[in-house]
């Protein structure tokens, strides 16, 4: 079995040469869209997708427009904490080339969101299985993020199909997905 290292630089190449992202991720937000997880849902945290990563902006405009209440992930010096975000303008350039809430946002406590509220989390990864295994860039961050959600709460993943491998080495810590969609399929462990 490859390490987890080997399997992130072997995920990351195939990602930045995957053709077509753009369409794929469209695919696979409208397939997250018609989730009734998706439909039931009143707080949503999302990742927004930047780079080669599965793009989320679909997901987050229309949960807007649906009137949920949508978080967005930024990474302080403890982990990940979130605000709630009310367009896309609300996002800024942060490290990691991530797009983060702005620092007013983070400040404003109305804006305030905690893991407890959150019905449906969008998580991305590096690399994922069918079982719902999960492989991110060995931060954690998610890892500790998840561990404080509700026993409810539902993890969906989304990723290209090219980032699907036999198995996921997964330790202790390491929190399964409760479902990994991708342009072709969802897997439901």
């Amino acid at each position: 079995m490859l390490s987890k290292e080997e399997i992130r630089k072997s995920i990351l190449r195939a990602r930045e040469l995957e053709p077509g992202r753009d369409a794929k991720s469209l695919i696979i937000q409208e397939q997250l869209l018609l989730l009734p997880s998706f439909a039931e849902a009143c707080t949503i945290l999302s990742y927004v997708g930047v780079g080669t990563e599965v793009a989320t902006g679909v997901i987050v405009e229309q949960a807007l427009r649906m009137g949920k209440r949508v978080a967005a992930p930024y990474v302080t010096k403890e982990g990940l904490k979130s605000a709630f975000i009310h367009s896309r303008a609300d996002l800024v350039p942060a490290r990691f080339g991530l797009l983060e809430p702005a620092e007013e946002i983070r400040q404003e406590i109305t804006r305030a969101s905690d893991v407890s509220e959150v019905d449906l989390f969008v998580v991305p990864g590096v690399a994922f299985d069918r079982r719902g295994g999960r492989l991110g860039h060995g931060r954690a961050y998610y890892d500790r993020l998840l561990m404080q959600a509700r026993s409810d709460a539902q993890f969906i993943a989304v990723a290209f199909e090219c980032q699907l491998v036999s198995a996921v080495p997964m330790t202790a810590t390491d929190i399964f997905m409760h479902a990994v969609i991708t342009e072709r399929d969802i897997y439901w462990p």
